[in-house]
């Protein structure tokens, strides 16, 4: 990617790139003038130009730094989960128990992740959050760090496993549930109560060799 900028640098019109930016920041720049524009219009409407616009730059720089649509999006998902994992961290360290971290996340994902302003302007104007969710799940960058959280947590020994099950498959499919949960596969992702309920009676066993005991699910 950086022998791309370099190459291309010099290219189109408009902002020079050495504009007293760093990569980083102009990157940055440029995801948040594409989230200016999603909220603006939505994702259907969302194009490299219109991000160009909308940060005063050209459409070549726009491409030194993304190679089209779906990757400015996939950035620009990543950058709202990094950033809303940091801020509910503190929250779920506090629990201490590895299980309720599991049951937790999955809660936040599935009643308070779905209410993040992103997430409402990549959804379809129905409200369904189909856009949304086809974007979610084929964002290989969010998938990617997702996994590789719960993997540490797995591989870390806070988080004992049942016995032959190694932590790349314990958050593969922990990850599986979570994108079920953010796109409102699972019935009643959006009472806190049942998901809880949900995950100590499916998942948690799958993980677990001493999992709490079931619970009734679905009222």
């Amino acid at each position: 990617m950086t022998d791309h900028i370099a190459a291309e640098a010099g290219r189109g019109r408009g902002r020079p790139i050495k504009d007293g930016k760093t990569s980083a920041e102009v990157r940055s720049h440029l995801l948040d003038a594409t989230e200016r524009v999603l909220t603006r219009v939505g994702a259907t409407a969302l194009s490299m130009g219109a991000v160009a616009s909308e940060a005063g730059y050209s459409r070549g720089v726009v491409y030194r730094y993304f190679n089209n649509r779906d990757e400015v999006l996939d950035a620009l998902i990543v950058r709202r989960a990094t950033t809303n994992i940091a801020e509910t961290a503190p929250r779920l360290m506090a629990l201490g128990d590895w299980s309720e971290m599991v049951v937790e996340s999955m809660v936040i994902v599935a009643t308070e992740t779905t209410q993040d302003p992103l997430l409402r302007a990549l959804a379809d104007p129905d409200g369904t959050h189909s856009t949304a969710a086809s974007l979610i799940f084929g964002s290989p960058g969010l998938s990617q760090m997702l996994a590789s959280l719960y993997e540490s947590m797995f591989s870390s020994g806070l988080a004992p496993l049942r016995e032959g099950l190694s932590a790349g498959d314990a958050s593969r499919y922990v990850l599986s549930v979570v994108m079920s949960l953010l796109s409102s596969s699972i019935p009643g992702c959006d009472d806190p109560d049942q998901v809880r309920r949900y995950v100590r009676t499916f998942v948690l066993p799958a993980l677990m060799e001493a999992p709490p005991p079931p619970e009734q699910v679905f009222t």
